[in-house]
């Protein structure tokens, strides 16, 4: 009884010892997430306006639509402006959207996670886009009709070329986020505890 009784000083300078400390690592641990989150944002912030000037670029091309007497190059830059809307609808809530906060890091991985699996199902949606261009191409041989043939050939034409350039554009941010991930996140997610056997006084400090 006299024993125990003499270590309790003993077991309270170690907490009061170890408390701070603790708190440290929380504050470093919160500092970190949120530097990731930020390295994160910013990258696909910059994604996003990669995307934007494609969709703008496809947009403005609409002006060669009234340059051309070609009902296949009409064809062709009409999809074009078409795929530009839809990419700018796609691209500016995630130019405009803002920089999440995080004091969760399994929060923080999960959504990283979604982030990579959201740009390699899109780079598959890609690879359909280009088969579907090629399809529209071989459909177009077998038809008699000179107008309907023609708008075959320049809307498989404008699969084609989205396709390619939107599989790049997926398999590229695909590529860097994980590369991202790997480089920082990852030592993040490494478990950090305090632990302490009263009995014996033991500290262990696990990185």
């Amino acid at each position: 009884m006299i024993q125990k009784t003499q270590q309790i000083p003993n077991i309270l300078k170690v907490v009061a010892f170890i408390l701070p400390l603790a708190g440290l690592r929380a504050q470093d641990a919160g500092n970190e997430l949120n530097n990731y989150a930020e390295k994160k944002h910013d990258l696909n912030h910059k994604g996003m306006i990669v995307l934007t000037s494609w969709a703008s670029a496809n947009i403005i091309s609409a002006g060669a639509y009234f340059l051309t007497n070609s009902r296949q190059e009409k064809c062709f830059y009409a999809m074009n402006t078409a795929w530009g809307v839809v990419n700018l609808a796609i691209a500016i809530p995630g130019l405009l959207g803002k920089e999440k906060k995080y004091i969760n890091k399994e929060k923080l991985y999960k959504d990283q996670l979604k982030t990579e699996r959201v740009y390699a199902i899109n780079a598959a949606l890609d690879v359909i886009y280009i088969g579907g261009g090629f399809g529209l191409k071989e459909v177009a041989k077998n038809q008699s009709d000179m107008n309907r043939r023609a708008m075959l050939y320049g809307f498989g034409d404008s699969f084609l070329i989205q396709g390619s350039g939107l599989l790049i554009f997926d398999i590229s941010m695909w590529a860097v986020n994980k590369k991202n991930r790997y480089k920082y996140l990852s030592p993040i997610m490494k478990n950090t505890e305090i632990s302490l056997n009263l009995s014996h006084l033991k500290v262990q400090w696990k990185f």
